[in-house]
Formats: C-alpha cells, sequence, structure tokens
C-alpha cells in the first residue's frame, strides 16, 4: 500500500479520473511526485465506504463526496484542506498556495461550471460514467435539479450561457497575460548551449484552472475545444501541464 490513498470515481473507459474535484489533487500528487494509489468508488457507494472509514460528512451536500484522501493515517475531504497537507506532507516544488491570484481563481471557475451545467453534466452521464454510477447520478441531479437530465440538456443548454461564460473567460486570460509566462505567476525563459529551458512558476491557481478544462474535455471534446479557443493564454497552460494528466487510471 502506498502512503497516501486517493478516493476517485472511476469511468467506463479505461482513462480513469475524469472529474473536476479528483484531478486537483491528482495533478498535484503527480506535480510533487508523491507516492499514491487510487481506490475507486462508484457513486453509490461513496457514502457507506467513507462512513466506515470514520470520516465524519462535511456539511455540503452531499456530505460525503470525492477526492478524500488518506495520508499518514487521517482521512481528509475539503480539497483546499486537502492541498495544505500536502503541501505540508512535500513542501517541494510549492503550490504557491499564499498567491493572491488563487483566491480569484476560486471564484472565477464555478462560474463557469455553473454556467455550462447544462452542458456538461448530461454529457458526463451519457458518456463517461459506469453503468452503476450512472444510474444514481441521474437520479439525484435530476431530483436535485426537477427535470431529467435530457431535458436540461435540450431546455437549458445554448448559446446564452456561452453568452455567459465570455466574460469570465476574458478574465481569466487577463490574469495569465498580466504575466511574463504561460501560467498565473509566470515564467521564466532563458537560452542555455542552443536549447530552450523553461522555468515554470506553476501553482495551485493553474491546476484549479487546467482540471476545468480536462474535466470539460471528459464530458464532450468540443466543449473544452470552444473554452480554449477564446484565447492562446488558456490554452498553453493547458498544454504545458500535460503530462501530469498522464497518470490517471492508477
Amino acid at each position: 500500500m502506498a502512503p497516501v490513498t486517493l478516493y476517485d470515481i472511476p469511468s467506463r473507459d479505461e482513462q480513469g479520473c475524469w472529474s473536476y474535484n479528483p484531478w486537483k489533487t491528482r495533478l498535484v500528487f503527480n506535480y510533487k511526485g508523491i507516492d499514491y494509489d487510487t481506490e475507486w468508488l462508484e457513486y453509490p457507494d461513496i457514502a457507506s465506504t467513507l462512513r466506515s472509514k470514520g470520516i465524519p460528512p462535511s456539511d455540503e451536500n452531499p456530505g460525503y463526496h470525492v477526492p478524500p484522501i488518506r495520508i499518514e493515517n487521517r482521512y481528509i475531504m475539503d480539497s483546499e484542506e486537502i492541498a495544505a497537507a500536502l503541501e505540508d506532507y512535500a513542501p517541494d516544488p510549492s503550490l504557491r498556495l499564499d498567491a493572491e491570484v488563487l483566491s480569484q481563481i476560486e471564484a472565477l471557475i464555478p462560474e463557469i461550471r455553473a454556467a455550462l451545467l447544462p452542458e456538461w453534466m448530461p454529457r458526463i452521464q451519457q458518456n463517461v460514467l459506469a453503468s452503476k454510477s450512472k444510474d444514481c447520478f441521474e437520479r439525484t441531479r435530476s431530483e436535485k435539479l426537477g427535470m431529467p437530465l435530457d431535458q436540461l440538456q435540450k431546455e437549458k443548454g445554448g448559446e446564452q450561457y456561452w453568452q455567459a461564460v465570455q466574460p469570465v473567460l476574458i478574465e481569466l486570460a487577463s490574469l495569465v497575460n498580466q504575466t511574463d509566462g504561460l501560467f498565473f505567476l509566470g515564467g521564466e525563459e532563458n537560452i542555455s548551449c542552443e536549447m530552450l529551458l523553461i522555468t515554470i512558476p506553476l501553482s495551485y491557481a493553474d491546476f484549479l484552472l487546467v482540471s476545468m478544462f480536462y474535466f470539460m474535455g471528459r464530458a464532450d471534446p468540443k466543449l473544452l475545444d470552444r473554452l480554449l479557443g477564446y484565447d492562446a493564454a488558456l490554452k498553453a497552460p493547458y498544454d504545458a501541464c500535460g503530462k501530469y494528466f498522464e497518470r490517471s487510471n492508477w
């Protein structure tokens, strides 16, 4: 058993991790080189499994959700607490959790997810989930939204929601463009021996952004293409983080 365990939701294909919140944590593991393993939980099994490990429910609805982690014989379920714990566990390279831009990104990403919910949520159910999770996802989300997911897509999706997202994407791009590099905290380029060496100040804020993009791409590649197409400043960090998405299914 690895010293750290991530609890995640499987997809029906072999690509493994797809969800936004687990990817935020998985990218930290992959970036820091932390030795970890994954325990896969289908949606109906999340609450009972986590409860059996003595993890108290959160104040959010639902009270149990992914991605909890087991680290040093304790369990943590909140994403912000997980990031802080992993920074203490493996300080280098730093996640820059004290960066001012982080709070801005934490506010902007939910706006995109909320505005495009009629676009991505039905597609997650249709394209990503295995049958056991698919039925649970459809039932619980339909109850919460007051309509079946296919009806949500037909009645609530469309261009008006993309128009609502555009100002948020412009603001995100401006936060990258105000630096000299690929990421929210910039980047330095140096030439040595006729090779381009890049020192990249990656931060947790970048992982929030690229995790959201990856999640949208798993729902439907067309969603990802459209999001990245708004500004090259959004596509560049996503492409640069590609190697940290390589470990997704174990």
